[in-house]
């Protein structure tokens, strides 16, 4: 596990169990014909092109995950400087990025401190091995470039997290962050996608 000081995102490696993750690779997998292309809150965008499945066709593999996941959050609290006892309910979602998908620069919460905003973002990674595809990192920008325009931002602004499976990172959800473009060899099909499940702690 290890924590930037500069973004403050969190990642810890290996996070699940092998079982439960590979109970998850085959779930997901299994629904591909219920995965539908995602928007954003604002409706379709040319700032998203991702697939999304709704978390309950995990099954009981949802609340095995969300449970993990919950006492993870509550165990850093501290790190994020919040009250794990002030959380009120986390949302879930399973994504498939194949070619050409990405999610540009975007807050998971502009306004953190109201009420019932998001407060902690996850993101878990799940693919197979080898991994089929190339790109699709996590990039995270530091607090120090709010209110810069996007031409002022240099490599120096960014933390990278390569989408390595079973690794879960978490970050304040009014941090600017975004999913680098995904790109796969003709052929690989839905198995060989970049999946995560993606949840926001509110």
């Amino acid at each position: 596990m290890g924590v930037s000081d500069r973004s403050g995102l969190l990642v810890r490696d290996h996070f699940l169990p092998a079982h439960l993750r590979d109970a998850l690779f085959a779930r997901v997998t299994a629904c591909e014909a219920e995965f539908v292309w995602g928007n954003t809150r604002g409706g379709p965008s040319a700032q998203r092109h991702a697939l999304v499945l709704d978390s309950a066709r995990l099954g009981e593999l949802e609340s095995a995950f969300l449970g993990l996941l919950c006492a993870e959050i509550e165990a850093q609290a501290e790190v994020f400087d919040i009250d794990a006892s002030t959380l009120q309910s986390i949302q879930l979602i399973v994504t498939a990025s194949s070619s050409g998908c990405y999610y540009r620069p975007h807050l998971d919460e502009r306004d953190a401190g109201a009420e019932g905003a998001r407060k902690i973002s996850a993101v878990w990674f799940l693919h197979r091995h080898p991994p089929a595809f190339r790109g699709g990192e996590l990039r995270v920008y530091s607090p120090e470039i709010d209110g810069a325009t996007p031409a002022a931002w240099t490599e120096d602004d960014i933390t990278v997290v390569e989408a390595l499976d079973n690794r879960l990172v978490l970050f304040h959800s009014a941090t600017l962050h975004e999913v680098s473009e995904v790109t796969m060899e003709p052929g690989q099909g839905f198995e060989g996608c970049r999946f995560s499940l993606v949840a926001w702690a509110r």
